[in-house]
């Protein structure tokens, strides 16, 4: 499965799932995220990496189907900025300047 146009996100989405350098659950291993975890249809494993402007997303285990369809909302697809100010602080504001 590819998840178009999430490239630019995939780090910054996946990196705060990680707890700590030796978090087993969460890992990135040369460019190529990987993530275990549990589903409402079981337990699953997925590797998400880049190919040029999107994320190409692989998964196993009893969850995988379920887990690949989550993918573009882990990666933000379903984000609404409805609502969202950024102008209030100036660190946010910079934030959402450099990272849009």
């Amino acid at each position: 499965m590819t998840v178009a146009g999430a490239a630019p996100r995939l780090d910054a989405c996946l990196a705060p799932l990680r707890r700590g350098t030796g978090d087993p659950s969460v890992r990135r291993v040369r460019d190529t995220w990987w993530r275990a975890t549990r589903t409402p249809a079981g337990p699953a494993l997925q590797a998400l990496w880049r190919v040029g402007g999107d994320v190409a997303v692989t998964c196993w285990g009893e969850g995988a189907g379920w887990l690949a369809e989550a993918a573009p909302r882990l990666l933000g697809a379903d984000d609404d900025l409805a609502g969202f100010d950024p102008g209030r602080d100036p660190v946010v504001a910079e934030a959402a300047r450099q990272r849009p």
